[in-house]
């Protein structure tokens, strides 16, 4: 009996070993997303730099406008320069023109850095989501299965067979014993202390 317990430990000490590479490899994958995040982080700070630059490029317009007005005015009240100023409005039209077409490339640019981002936001938030869950899962499924496995393997040869009434509770005959695993060895409590 000694020889089937010590087997099921060794086969117990092997899911344990693969279990421990399972959630390394669940960790190396989270440090990836981690960085993965960093670079989304990056590209987010870019795209600030960029409305900001876009946001100096309308002032700038504006100020190009309010130029303009001015020498639309400086027109009407002045006939000696008028064909001076009709020529400095075309030269300012044209900059805004051209401000305009870079602005709004610049906008094209940082609407699809946008969406860009929030894929990224929603990738990342649905590949936590699904590693979380797969860590859980497997740390329940490991907790629940230690205690349980060993006494399936006992419960084989035994006359009386262990029964699970709680998390680390069992009913054996009539008694009612706690039951956990101290140092990979199953540890059955009676009385006041401990049997293994």
């Amino acid at each position: 009996e000694k020889k089937k317990l010590a087997k099921s430990l060794e086969g117990l000490q092997d899911q344990l070993v693969t279990k421990d590479l399972a959630i390394q490899d669940m960790r190396k994958k989270e440090s990836t997303l981690k960085q993965d995040l960093e670079q989304v982080k990056r590209a987010h700070n870019k795209l600030e730099k960029v409305v900001d630059e876009r946001d100096a490029l309308v002032d700038k317009v504006d100020n190009l406008q309010n130029l303009a007005q001015k020498y639309h005015n400086d027109y009407i009240s002045t006939s000696k320069t008028l064909a001076q100023r009709e020529q400095d409005v075309a030269d300012y039209h044209d900059d805004l023109v051209r401000h305009k077409k870079k602005l709004d490339g610049k906008e094209m640019k940082i609407n699809k850095l946008e969406n860009q981002v929030q894929y990224l936001e929603e990738d990342i938030d649905r590949i936590l989501e699904e590693h979380n869950k797969a860590l859980q899962a497997q740390e329940k499924k490991f907790k629940i299965s230690k205690v349980d496995d060993l006494l399936v393997e006992f419960n084989k040869n035994a006359a009386v067979r262990f029964v699970k009434v709680g998390e680390g509770l069992y009913k054996f005959g009539t008694k009612k014993c706690f039951i956990k695993i101290l140092n990979g060895r199953l540890v059955i409590r009676v009385g006041g202390g401990f049997m293994l």
